[in-house]
């Protein structure tokens, strides 16, 4: 599976892992392979369960821990523990463009506007993988969202590239696009 995965056939991967669970169960090796496919497949469920088993194996690991918190982050739940899983990353990687996008993430989960805004404002954006930048924009677009600057959050949500959101992600948008008041008339 883990060759599978490294040649580009996650559904292959996964299809053979999930009969194994019964007798790998006790595996971080099986659930991180297993959450590794899921999140090529873009299956948050797959994802959610895989991570959490693999973070309750090894808590202090720092895969793990982050597998878990982005599971935790594209699924929108346990704001606390995504807030404290993401500050431990991000002091444990000061230098982690994606360790701050997703603590910013997990502070705007926690309603947490500007301290998000003061993160995403200090990350490159030149540097970022296409997943990291719709990440930061999808961040910034909560950002204007819950500012109420909706001109900007819609200038935002134009540059997002939604091929790299999950799909809870983009109907997260999609719905929260809807609650907008309509932009002015133009005269």
């Amino acid at each position: 599976a883990s060759s599978l995965l490294k040649l580009g056939y996650p559904a292959i991967a996964r299809d053979i892992l999930l009969p194994l669970e019964p007798g790998l169960a006790a595996s971080p090796e099986y659930w991180q392979t297993l959450f590794a496919s899921a999140y090529e497949l873009k299956l948050p469920d797959l994802m959610s369960t895989a991570a959490a088993r693999a973070y309750e194996l090894q808590p202090g690991n720092a895969v793990a821990a982050n597998n878990y918190a982005a599971t935790l982050l594209i699924n929108r739940e346990h704001a606390e523990e995504a807030v404290r899983l993401t500050l431990q990353l991000a002091s444990r990687f000061p230098d982690s463009t994606a360790a701050r996008i997703n603590h910013g993430l997990a502070l705007l989960l926690n309603r947490r506007t500007g301290e998000a805004e003061t993160l995403f404002r200090a990350v490159p954006p030149a540097k970022l993988s296409a997943r990291e930048a719709a990440s930061l924009q999808l961040g910034l677009f909560e950002v204007y969202f819950n500012k109420q600057q909706y001109d900007k959050a819609r200038e935002t949500s134009d540059r997002i590239d939604v091929k790299h959101l999950f799909p809870n992600q983009t109907k997260w948008l999609e719905e929260t696009l809807r609650r907008m008041p309509a932009p002015p008339a133009a005269q």
